[in-house]
């Protein structure tokens, strides 16, 4: 979460099912807080995505074979870090 901002209040309309999951996965109840980090979340992911869509228009896409090798370097790292 982004500490010392200045914060507004909204009203949401949602499902819910989803209202009652959110609410068992919001941390101690803050379902504010909860909130505030999916969106933060979500924000940060499209403002990535912009990006590769920008990177990929001027350099074209990464080839799957490089992105096949990194990942397996990776896996290989993980391993070796007892993570996977």
């Amino acid at each position: 979460m982004i500490d010392d901002m200045t914060t507004v209040r909204r009203t949401i309309t949602l499902p819910a099912d989803l209202d009652a999951r959110t609410r068992e996965l919001a941390p101690d109840g803050n379902f504010s807080a909860f909130v505030t980090e999916a969106l933060a979340e979500y924000v940060r992911r499209r403002g990535l995505d912009a990006f590769i869509e920008f990177d990929d228009a001027e350099h074209g896409p990464i080839p799957e074979e490089e992105v096949d090798a990194i990942a397996a370097e990776v896996r290989k790292l993980a391993r070796e870090l007892g993570g996977i």
